[in-house]
């Protein structure tokens, strides 16, 4: 992936957040997990920070590769490991808005981490 892909993969996703996967995801947890949508929402917008800002990688000074590379080291579930449970629930059955937004953050979460430790190497 180049930084001009990784940009334009985060400007074609118009998706809305995913309250509805969501919701049904935490009506099975019994209102364990209040913190999940405010979490996501942050892991979310960290990634599409870096996406929209990954055009201009080359001119990164050293001190934002270590940034990216502390920021993206991590899946929502290992940076959020109370939330573990939630992941088997979280299914294109039950909640497909939610499991789509996972995989596309994650999916580009990896190629801009993989991008920046190539970036730096040069």
């Amino acid at each position: 992936m180049t930084e001009h892909s990784a940009h334009d993969l985060c400007e074609s996703d118009h998706a809305p957040f995913p309250y509805e996967g969501c919701r049904a995801v935490l009506t099975l947890s019994l209102g364990e997990f209040e913190g999940l949508i405010p979490d996501l929402d942050m892991f979310f917008s960290r990634i599409a920070g870096y996406a929209s800002v990954v055009i201009k990688v080359d001119s990164w000074p050293a001190s934002r590769f270590s940034r990216a590379e502390a920021d993206l080291a991590n899946s929502f579930f290992e940076e959020h490991p109370e939330y573990e449970l939630l992941e088997r629930d979280i299914t294109d059955d039950l909640a497909p808005d939610l499991a789509e937004q996972l995989r596309f953050f994650e999916q580009l979460r990896v190629e801009i981490l993989k991008l920046a430790r190539e970036r730096e190497r040069i």
